[in-house]
């Protein structure tokens, strides 16, 4: 499934705009690199008011260091089994975007504040 580098508000416009009605139950996956960083937590805020607004529910996960690309990897396990219906990443290095692009994702990924050729 192709991976796009596009800002936040917009990924998640790429998950609503499709459904004719509100999906109250569907989750998106928003994996952060890290989450001790200020950013990852503007991030984190953005996206659970879109989803607020849209009507889903925002799951928000990220490893304690961003070079935990294992830590990653497991999230979007995670996430695809609560049943996301997409996942927002920002992944943590090229292993992470290797993996999103070589296994069968069965949900839409999207990538923000990277780009490792997705």
């Amino acid at each position: 499934m192709p991976r796009f580098p596009l800002p936040l508000p917009l990924c998640l416009l790429f998950f609503v705009l499709p459904a004719p009605v509100v999906h109250a139950n569907s989750c998106i996956g928003v994996v952060t690199a890290g989450s001790s960083l200020n950013f990852w937590r503007v991030v984190q805020k953005g996206a659970l008011e879109a989803g607020a607004e849209y009507g889903y529910t925002i799951l928000v996960r990220g490893p304690m260091e961003e070079t935990n690309q294992n830590a990653q990897i497991d999230i979007v396990k995670s996430m695809l089994a609560r049943g996301c219906v997409g996942i927002v990443i920002a992944p943590a290095s090229v292993a992470v975007a290797n993996y999103l692009n070589h296994s069968d994702m069965p949900v839409p990924v999207v990538y923000i504040d990277r780009d490792y050729g997705g």
